[in-house]
């Protein structure tokens, strides 16, 4: 039902024509905040479509139209339901004239309301109606029912119609009150004068006068009113008197200045009876808190700087146990194996330079344009008999955008076995953003890094987020973002970091007898606080296009599995304290994700795993002109489910893609969110893609090993080339 209203909210936008705060809310009444653009709606779940459209409409009418100041100043006699009724007939119309097309909403939506009877008309006669309720009648559902007014009262009913302002709404809503107020007191004086109802009877039947009369009947004498007029006279005057009687119960006073509407009270009880009863309550909305960056982001230089003090003192501390051991060789191993897989990765490289050149050039053509220049070819002179086009032609190339990759890397615990082959493959597209010249920026999340490498004071100085507030999405104070490569620095520079996070991920994947060395603390993995980093992106894409001057950005995101359970802040108030304080909730379906510089929003479920999706949703819309882009490494076992959860609907596709991936155990679908979600199977990234066998091997362990390697290479090359066509 959420996801129905924040639609309905999307009409109120495009209806003001401008970024509108929308909160649907389980209040009786609309509300408008001038100040902070806020318009506030009833749920009104059980209202039909039309209905709603009406209210909604009806409602933004208010927001355009009725300003927001103290009217009562001039008017402090005037009830609140008489301007209620002159304005509501002016936003209407002003709205129809905005919008054409509400003429039709707003006729069928009283339609449907008459049809129900909102206004509690049937078998009423409605020349008994108060004048005001007849007016608010009239504009409302005049279309389907007779409404009497006399000729005093006509050039009033043309006023509110022809109301074009507010101040002349309020106006006519004066006028309207003194003379139905005049009208009451001159029926209740006129009530005073009438003779009894018995006595009425002498006049009108002829009988004989009482028996304490001296008075002569006359023959030829005329009743002032007759039973029917007094009878009238005297019910429009008692309904006069409920009414006020009834508001004189609510305000503890009888006065003509709290006169209430019949109708107008009628239709806002039976609108807030279109609310559920049953509804879990109204949602909560969440925004994203503002980034301190510096705070944030663990810079690059700092990262290298302490893994190299750490690995320094290592070497020192084994040098002081064992003075005959060469320290300097404590690497040996390792490295060698980066340099192999460097130097066997250049051809995957190469290939991916140039396909990004041929599919860029190729795009270029497709948008080059030519024209005549006016200038003769002559060339093409000797060709004037038969061809007509003996111009010179110029022809434009448009330059193409300029392109920067965002990577954001899960460093969590459940990537220890897979977290080496996948930096494989982000450091092939490393390689190919440098030689490309490209920038980029490699981001790995942790809540580890602060903790072990600052106080806890430090800790909560350094809080990611400028300010905490309530029903903001909730960034932990040890979340960070970890700067592991960029393309600022010099090559030479990058290939020696590339070296130094291989051994950290070669140390993680393997056991402890298989690997002589330690690696820091520092970048230990952690949970996977995979929505606090896509967040992040919040900030972190602006500063990225800013400081590169880039057009087009590309956010990779490499993780394994679904985000660990998320936050927002909340205001705590426990019975046994006496004040309150910040502290956290989870994040479930009444929960929508606001953005205020777009007016979009987003709906949770309550399971945690999915609510990356609407992360997503939220980067894409704000960042319109970024690619996000994810690839999972997936568990051949887990790959089903991770799809049949990743499309957004029943996806006739499902079944094709599912074969796909039994085949190449790889692919690329629309789902999670992202632009373009790649999965790869994690045990296709532990395959070697080198051919190498042994000297005494067989024709079949060959043939084996070679189709092995040939599968592996067109795997890579298969994601690889979409992901390059998206990149260029």
């Amino acid at each position: 039902m959420y996801a129905f209203n924040e639609v309905k909210g999307h009409l109120a936008r495009l209806l003001a024509t401008e970024n509108l705060i929308v909160e649907n809310r389980a209040v009786e009444t609309a509300s408008f905040n001038v100040e902070t653009r806020t318009l506030v709606l009833p749920l009104w779940e059980r209202a039909e479509d039309i209905v709603y459209d009406l209210l909604v409409s009806h409602e933004v009418g208010h927001a355009l139209y009725t300003p927001q100041e103290e009217w009562k100043v001039p008017y402090p006699h005037l009830p609140q339901s008489y301007v209620n009724i002159t304005e509501d007939a002016r936003v209407e119309k002003l709205m129809k004239r905005r919008y054409s097309g509400l003429t039709k909403t707003f006729f069928n939506g009283y339609k449907s309301l008459h049809t129900q009877d909102f206004f509690e008309l049937a078998d009423d006669d409605l020349s008994t109606y108060s004048f005001i309720d007849r007016i608010n009648l009239h504009f409302k559902v005049g279309n389907f029912v007779s409404l009497p007014f006399n000729e005093t009262e006509k050039p009033f009913v043309e006023k509110v119609r022809d109301a074009e302002t507010f101040d002349e709404a309020l106006k006519i809503a004066d006028e309207i009150f003194k003379y139905v107020k005049e009208e009451n007191e001159r029926k209740q004086e006129m009530l005073k004068d009438l003779p009894t109802p018995d006595r009425s009877e002498e006049f009108e039947g002829g009988n004989t006068p009482t028996e304490s009369s001296d008075e002569e009947p006359t023959s030829d004498a005329e009743p002032p009113f007759t039973t029917e007029e007094y009878n009238k006279i005297k019910e429009s005057v008692e309904n006069d008197e409920k009414q006020e009687v009834t508001k004189s119960e609510k305000t503890g006073g009888t006065t003509y200045e709290d006169l209430d509407v019949k109708t107008d009270d009628i239709f806002t009880k039976n609108i807030s009876d279109l609310n559920n009863e049953q509804s879990t309550g109204s949602p909560i909305y969440m925004e994203l808190p503002k980034i301190n960056l510096d705070n944030l982001v663990i810079s690059n230089s700092e990262i290298y700087k302490m893994i190299t003090e750490y690995w320094t003192e290592e070497q020192r501390r084994l040098k002081e146990s064992n003075p005959k051991y060469d320290s300097t060789k404590l690497f040996t191993t390792i490295d060698a194996t980066f340099a192999q897989f460097k130097k066997s990765a250049q051809k995957e490289v190469n290939y991916l330079v140039k396909e990004f050149e041929c599919k860029k050039s190729a795009d270029a053509y497709a948008r080059a344009t030519t024209s005549r220049t006016g200038i003769l070819d002559t060339t093409l002179l000797h060709t004037y008999k038969y061809n007509e086009d003996v111009f010179k032609k110029v022809t434009v190339v448009p330059d193409g955008k300029n392109h920067g990759l965002i990577f954001v890397l899960d460093w969590s615990g459940s990537m220890q076995h897979q977290l080496l082959e996948t930096l494989k493959q982000m450091y092939n597209l490393l390689w190919f953003c440098k030689k490309c010249q490209i920038p980029f920026e490699v981001y790995a999340f942790t809540n580890e890094y602060k903790i072990r490498t600052r106080s806890m004071d430090e800790v909560k100085n350094m809080n990611p987020v400028d300010s905490i507030k309530a029903n903001q999405f909730n960034i932990p104070e040890e979340f960070s973002m970890l700067n592991l490569f960029t393309s600022k620095v010099r090559t030479a520079e990058l290939n020696e970091q590339m070296k130094f996070i291989y051994r950290i991920a070669h140390g993680f994947s393997h056991s402890f007898y298989d690997v002589h060395y330690s690696y820091p603390y520092a970048l230990g993995l952690s949970g996977t606080p995979l929505n606090e980093a896509l967040t992040s992106l919040d900030a972190i894409i602006p500063q990225f296009k800013q400081q590169n001057k880039l057009q087009k950005v590309h956010c990779i995101v490499l993780t394994d599995g679904e985000a660990q359970c998320s936050k927002m802040n909340s205001v705590v108030k426990r019975p046994w304290d006496d004040d309150s304080y910040m502290g956290t909730r989870g994040i479930g379906q009444r929960v929508i994700l606001r953005n205020r510089k777009n007016g979009h929003s987003y709906t949770f479920n309550d399971w945690w795993g999915n609510h990356t999706k609407s992360f997503n949703r939220y980067i894409k819309d704000q960042f319109p002109e970024v690619n996000l882009i994810g690839i999972r490494v997936c568990a051949t076992r887990d790959f089903s489910s991770f799809l049949r959860d990743g499309l957004d609907q029943e996806c006739k596709q499902y079944e094709k893609i599912l074969n796909e991936w039994r085949k190449s155990r790889a692919v690329a679908f629309d789902g999670y969110g992202y632009n373009k979600q790649f999965a790869i199977a994690s045990s296709a990234l532990n395959n070697d893609t080198e051919f190498e066998v042994k000297e005494d091997a067989t024709k079949a362990q060959i043939k084996r090993a070679f189709g092995k390697s040939l599968k592996t290479k067109k795997m890579n090359k298969k994601i690889l080339s979409e992901f390059i066509s998206m990149v260029a």
